[in-house]
Order: C-alpha cells, then structure tokens, then sequence
C-alpha cells in the first residue's frame, strides 16, 4: 500500500490472500469459458496459491495492469449480445 493510503482504507482488506480465493471460489461454481487467456477455471485450480499471491501483491503494490480484452457475442433472450472479457491472470498483468 502506499504510505498515502488512509488507515480507515478498505483495499488492505479487499486485496487480501483470504479474500480474492473466497472470490475465485465463488466464481468458479459458475459455468462459462475459459477467460482472454485461455485458462479454464480447472487449470486455474491447480495454480490457485500462486496466482492468488501474486495478484494480492501486485495489487497491493499497484503493479497490476488490466489485461487485453476478448470481445464475445452471444445470443440470449432472442437478442444479440456482446461481452467484454478481461485476462487478469497472466504474469503480464500481475507486474511480473
């Protein structure tokens, strides 16, 4: 964190080791694709420790950069859709 950040901040807390893998935990109880990356949440899985630590550090320190964007369409409720999808677990976006 930087020494700018005020005590009563709560990013010490969000970009916490404990609380981003509640988060991928929870997210990986949702169906989809793999991300941007190519990474499914299964190869996620087996990287999990690492990659939770080192996204809590770079976020910490804030190195972290937004990975490319992957546009998808997709139709649903007799619509046309289009999402953008975010890598965020590459070492390139960690700071690494």
């Amino acid at each position: 964190m930087t020494s700018g950040t005020a005590a009563h901040s709560l990013m010490r807390q969000a970009v916490g080791e404990r609380t981003l893998k509640r988060a991928a935990r929870q997210c990986m109880g949702r169906t989809g694709s793999p991300g941007a990356d190519g990474t499914t949440w299964r190869a996620f899985r087996q990287d999990m420790p690492a990659l939770i630590t080192a996204l809590s550090a770079a976020l910490s320190a804030g190195t972290w950069r937004a990975g490319p964007l992957r546009v998808e369409e997709f139709d649903a409720w007799g619509k046309r859709h289009t999402g953008l999808d975010p890598g965020f677990w590459t070492p390139e976006t960690l700071g690494s």
